[in-house]
């Protein structure tokens, strides 16, 4: 996903037995129940954690799933794994959290301290629909934060210390140890209807067409009505409202959901029918860096890692500017909104 990039320096530990923990939950509502903090020897009892929801999250459930820290490490690459402790939702909602088994401990820098261990969970909320404690079937994501729960085993560094942390996440910044007791969970990811790309065009295209084009249309040669269309101009801007059009939808393979992909063109309209179809000649695509550039609708994300990912950009579900070449995921509003057209971006 484009822009992820994380440094995991903070996580470095010195080798130790992890503590043990209880397990169970402890309150699940009210604020200012709190769970104890101090263990019988004196020393802080780090097996808990607290998450504060804020939205639309009534009957929903939050879960704690896995991130692959060392796949992050290596390809700068968000991805998830199992659920680790699913919850009914409060306001105030307060765990105790088991240790994570064996197999989701990471060794994160093995060469300056060999045996340490962490371990990364997202918090995220969904509709259990079917009761079993994790997102399945037709369910998605209402929410989810960028701040996780870190365990960590040995003398820790950095504000970190054994057991459970918090951390936040940034984008192509060091992650910052936060509150453990304060870890913020919304429904963030309630859908955008408005989608918006904008930016120049060198004057070579000022007799052409700009369109954004169904992936249906160019890939299976339909005819389509364009979601949005406008002769050539420099500046220019492309707004879309509401959903697109049923015939646009279809299953995204390489995010395997649901959704429209909708390309940012330039093209002669050679049949004169002030709208793109297959017989029209594409002569550019909106560019970000060199990357051809869509907007994304996807109103209900099933999919965590891509959740976390638009949560990070400080985008929602819905219409979502992407890059769609090798660096693949959502803009930022400054890449969106600062486009240019090359022929190498074209379909």
């Amino acid at each position: 996903m484009r822009n992820t990039s994380f440094t995991l320096s903070l996580l470095a530990v010195a080798c130790a037995t992890p503590p043990s923990t209880d397990t169970g939950v402890v309150a699940d509502s009210g604020a200012g129940d709190a769970v104890d903090t101090a263990d019988s020897a004196g020393e802080e009892d780090t097996s808990d954690l607290r998450f504060l929801l804020d939205g639309d999250w009534g009957d929903a459930t939050l879960t704690l799933t896995w991130l692959d820290l060392a796949q992050l490490r290596d390809d700068n690459e968000l991805r998830v794994g199992d659920t680790l402790l699913s919850a009914p939702a409060a306001a105030d909602l307060a765990l105790v959290v088991p240790a994570p088994p064996e197999a989701d401990l990471v060794e994160i820098d093995p060469e300056n301290f060999p045996g340490s261990l962490v371990a990364a969970y997202v918090p995220a909320l969904h509709r259990d629909l079917d009761g079993d404690g994790v997102r399945s079937g037709d369910e998605f994501f209402l929410g989810t934060s960028n701040v996780v729960a870190l365990w960590v085993s040995g003398t820790p560094r950095d504000g970190l210390q054994p057991g459970w942390n918090a951390l936040l996440l940034t984008r192509g910044g060091d992650p910052l140890p936060t509150d453990r007791h304060a870890i913020p969970v919304s429904t963030n990811l309630e859908p955008a209807l408005d989608g918006h790309l904008a930016g120049t065009a060198p004057d070579a295209l000022a007799d052409a067409r700009f369109a954004l084009v169904s992936v249906r249309e160019y890939v299976g040669d339909q005819v389509l009505d364009d979601v949005w269309g406008a002769p050539a101009s420099s500046p220019w801007a492309a707004d879309v409202s509401g959903a697109p059009p049923d015939d646009h939808v279809t299953l995204l393979g390489n995010l395997g959901f649901t959704g429209a992909l909708e390309r940012l063109v330039a093209y002669d309209d050679l049949d004169g029918d002030g709208g793109y179809s297959p017989g029209d000649a594409v002569r550019a695509g909106a560019c970000v860096d060199g990357e051809p550039v869509a907007l994304l609708w996807a109103p209900e994300v099933p999919d965590l890692a891509f959740a976390l990912t638009l949560v990070l950009h400080e985008r929602a579900a819905g219409w979502i500017p992407v890059a769609t070449g090798v660096s693949a995921g959502p803009l930022l509003d400054s890449d969106a909104e600062t486009l240019d057209f090359d022929e190498g971006c074209a379909p």
